[in-house]
C-alpha cells in the first residue's frame, strides 16, 4: 500500500499530465517563471519555514532548526532575497557581497539540494533516524522525495519551457512535501 506521501505526490503529477493535455497553455502559464504557481511556491515555503520552526519544542531541537534555516535560506533565494517583494536593504547588500542579485544559476541547485538530501539520507540511516528522533522523514517521505527528484532530472529531456514548467511544479510538490513533513503526526 501505498503511504500518503507517495499518493500525493502521483496524483499531483498525474493531475499535472492531465492537464499538460487538455489545456497546455494554462498550465505553461500558470507554471511559468515568477507565475502564480511560483508566487504561491513562496507561500508554501514561509508556512514550512513555521511549521519546522514549531517543532523546535521537541527534542532534538538542532534538527528542525537546521531545517528551518536550509528553507529560510531557499525562501530568501526564491524571492531574490526580497527583491520580489520589495527593493531592500538585504537585496542591496547580497548584491554587494556576491556581485550577482541571486544565487540561481548553474549549479546552485545542487547547492540548495545537499541540505535535503542529507536530511533524507540520514533518515534511511539507523543511527542517524535515531539522532533525528521525530524528525526525520518517513521511508514514504523518502521515496516520494525520489520521485520529485526524478522528474526534476527527467524534465531536461522536454522541450524547454515544458522543462522550466515542471522544475516549477515539482518544486512546489518538494515544498510542500516538506510543509507536510512538519505538520505531520507522529
Amino acid at each position: 500500500m501505498l503511504g500518503w506521501p507517495l499518493r500525493s505526490v502521483l496524483l499531483v503529477y498525474a493531475a499535472t499530465l492531465a492537464l499538460a493535455i487538455a489545456a497546455p497553455d494554462a498550465l505553461l502559464g500558470f507554471a511559468a517563471k515568477e507565475g502564480p504557481l511560483e508566487q504561491g511556491s513562496h507561500v508554501v515555503l514561509a508556512a514550512a519555514v513555521v511549521a519546522w520552526l514549531v517543532r523546535v519544542r521537541q527534542p532534538p531541537r538542532w534538527a528542525p532548526l537546521v531545517l528551518a534555516l536550509a528553507l529560510a535560506v531557499v525562501l530568501a533565494e526564491e524571492t531574490d532575497w526580497g527583491a520580489l517583494v520589495a527593493d531592500n536593504a538585504l537585496t542591496s547588500a547580497f548584491a554587494r557581497l556576491t556581485g550577482r542579485p541571486r544565487l540561481h544559476a548553474d549549479a546552485s541547485y545542487l547547492l540548495f539540494a545537499i541540505p535535503w538530501l542529507a536530511w533524507l539520507a540520514a533518515s534511511l540511516a539507523p543511527t542517524w533516524r535515531m539522532r533525528l528522533g521525530p524528525h526525520a522523514a518517513s521511508r514514504d517521505e523518502v521515496v516520494a522525495a525520489g520521485l520529485v527528484a526524478v522528474a526534476t532530472l527527467g524534465s531536461v529531456l522536454l522541450p524547454i519551457e515544458w522543462e522550466r514548467a515542471l522544475e516549477e511544479i515539482s518544486e512546489t510538490i518538494f515544498y510542500a512535501l516538506l510543509f507536510a513533513s512538519a505538520v505531520r503526526r507522529r
